[in-house]
């Protein structure tokens, strides 16, 4: 099968579930760095944010089911009645709902949520699951005149009702509307970077920070504030211009994240030019170390992402060759994984930011001096090539 036919018929035919995007940023905020006794230390701390995940299946289940948690039954005997319940598919979730709630909230001053989420914390609220804590379904609460098991029930009856709001379901549409527009203008641009090249030569790189680690606790406190983040990658992306390291760069995509216990953090691409460069390595401890020992002043860490490529499942980095049948699966990852994972994890959890600012931004598609050569075939021949951005850098 042909590139073209690879990249144009499965456009939109690989999801990405929650499940694994969660995963991707557990992995993503639980490991960091810090300074100890002068020496860099990597840590893996713990943090409930694929709870996050957790709640978005609840939710999905809850809206394609029309069971209730648990089901009512009274028992008597001879001298007394008493309440008892079976349970049903949901009751699994019974001790758990109060876990999904306190991760929202100790989460919420850096992300703003899905619509499934959303709707979990506003359907916990409305039936009083923010100020108490289940045990034991036959537990009874004379404050609310419920058994816990009552409780249970309706929060699977508020998340039902408010999953088929009008509100609910056209902020559902609109997110994924918004996010298929990114993905593809995200795609055309790097179509548009094979286009007129033989072959590219891929590099991702992690951007990080070292934080300041607390052992008693095992938690962290973070030493850089949002503003200082941006400035640094302002720097890094102009003096581009003006630094041999980045010669025959074609392109590059950057992402904006924030972990708990990692901090904020950039996922980087940068495309160069495969008939001038051969290492993707080289390329990779290049620009890592220049953050850390230039950008940064030392405050900076960086992962090489194209150092073990081996240790990547679906491998979408390193020299790829436009045109070449065993690198399709290449290209295809690239477009499919890599970068639709970046895409894909705004629809999930999104960094809380100022009006105006970017949790993803691209370079611009520079117009080709000289038309000598063959031109590439666009992945896809009703696409059209990226106009410039409107600011280069794409940070604002």
């Amino acid at each position: 099968m042909s590139l073209t036919n690879v990249e144009s018929n499965a456009e939109y035919n690989v999801n990405i579930f929650p499940k694994e995007v969660y995963s991707e940023l557990y992995e993503h905020s639980c490991r960091y760095h810090a300074s100890v006794d002068d020496k860099i230390t990597s840590f893996k701390g713990p943090t409930n944010i694929a709870l996050l995940g957790e709640i978005e299946k609840f939710v999905d289940e809850v809206k394609n089911s029309l069971e209730v948690g648990f089901i009512e039954i009274k028992s008597v005997t001879d001298s007394f009645s008493f309440m008892r319940c079976k349970r049903s598919t949901f009751a699994s979730k019974f001790k758990l709902v109060n876990g999904f709630y306190d991760c929202i909230i100790e989460h919420s001053n850096y992300y703003i949520y899905s619509e499934n989420v959303q709707l979990y914390k506003l359907a916990c609220e409305e039936v009083g699951l923010s100020s108490i804590h289940l045990t034991s379904p036959e537990f009874y609460h004379s404050d609310l005149n419920l058994y816990e098991f009552e409780v249970f029930n309706q929060l699977i009856h508020s998340i039902r009702t408010k999953s088929h709001s009008t509100n609910y379901t056209d902020k559902v549409v609109n997110r994924k509307r918004e996010l298929n527009k990114k993905f593809k203008s995200y795609s055309q641009y790097v179509n548009s970077l094979f286009k007129d090249r033989s072959r590219l030569l891929v590099v991702r790189i992690d951007l990080s920070y070292l934080v300041e680690h607390d052992e008693q606790n095992d938690r962290t406190r973070h030493l850089v504030t949002l503003e200082e983040v941006k400035d640094d990658l302002y720097r890094l992306l102009s003096n581009k211009r003006h630094n041999a390291m980045f010669d025959h760069l074609e392109g590059y995509i950057w992402k904006l994240e924030y972990g708990d216990l990692k901090g904020y953090h950039y996922h980087l691409l940068f495309f160069f030019k495969g008939s001038e460069l051969k290492s993707d390595f080289h390329k990779g401890e290049q620009i890592g170390k220049y953050w850390r020992d230039v950008i940064t002043k030392g405050r900076g860490y960086y992962f090489n992402c194209n150092r073990k490529k081996t240790n990547y499942t679906h491998l979408g980095i390193g020299m790829i060759n436009a045109d070449s049948a065993k690198d399709t699966h290449l290209r295809f990852n690239l477009t499919h994984y890599v970068l639709r994972y970046l895409i894909k994890s705004d629809q999930y959890l999104k960094l809380k930011l100022k009006k105006n600012d970017r949790s993803i931004g691209k370079g611009m598609v520079l117009k080709k001096k000289s038309n000598a050569g063959r031109p590439r075939a666009a992945a896809n021949p009703s696409q059209t090539t990226v106009g410039s951005c409107a600011n280069t850098f794409g940070l604002l």
